[in-house]
């Protein structure tokens, strides 16, 4: 998908993808996220992960996931699919228009959410620490390109960050859910993801509760 201002997201790579994903490449970075994974960013690491299948919804999958975070309750993938659909933001031929979207997540009962242009990963860490739910768009040639042989105008990919944080030595850290991957809370250094992020204009979306609904978290009820 190509995240713009105004304009729509073309998410037609994300139907190619698992396929072209190399399983070796992809093995040998999970081999890796147990020793990253400690001591990594944990924020919101409580978020159900929502895999998506070959249809392009990575984003309607993060939106899923960040609804269900902060309510506590799965809303399924048809509760943002078909009023996108009907309101002409998304097609099946995997294109989304992102502004537009953040409406079809504010016409939800128990959310609210923001779309935005960040100016810098402060903005991700900042949103997290305010238990809000944070999407990004990532360049996915860009993102992919160590585990994939895809073209450099693939378009681009929705993640759900779930942890972020700047370490001492000023470099970042996050933690992901990938609609494209099986494993939740995916240890992410910022070398990979800022600059696939920036390309595609550092697209930033903030989800959280309305006021006066009940937090998704259960160790809060």
């Amino acid at each position: 998908m190509e995240y713009y201002r105004g304009q729509g997201v073309s998410e037609r790579i994300e139907q190619a993808h698992v396929a072209a994903l190399e399983r070796r490449a992809y093995e040998s970075r999970l081999s890796q996220s147990d020793s990253v994974r400690y001591g990594a960013p944990s924020q919101m690491t409580d978020t159900p992960l929502h895999q998506q299948g070959l249809a392009p919804d990575c984003l309607l999958q993060c939106a899923r996931m960040a609804e269900h975070r902060q309510t506590g309750r799965d809303p399924g993938l048809v509760a943002f699919k078909q009023p996108a659909i009907e309101q002409n933001i998304y097609n099946q031929d995997g294109v989304t228009d992102v502004d537009k979207f953040v409406s079809v997540l504010n016409d939800r009962d128990g959310v609210q959410a923001e779309g935005s242009y960040a100016a810098s990963p402060e903005a991700i860490l900042d949103s997290l620490n305010q238990r809000k739910s944070v999407i990004v768009g990532v360049n996915a040639y860009e993102y992919y390109k160590v585990e994939s042989n895809l073209e450099p105008n693939s378009g681009g990919h929705a993640l759900l960050v779930t942890g972020a944080e700047r370490q001492d030595n000023g470099r970042w850290q996050f933690t992901v859910n990938d609609p494209n991957q099986e494993t939740p809370n995916f240890p992410v250094d910022g070398e990979r993801l800022l600059p696939a992020w920036k390309a595609e204009g550092n697209l930033l979306i903030t989800v959280e509760k309305r006021a006066g609904g009940q937090d998704g978290n259960p160790n809060n009820w």
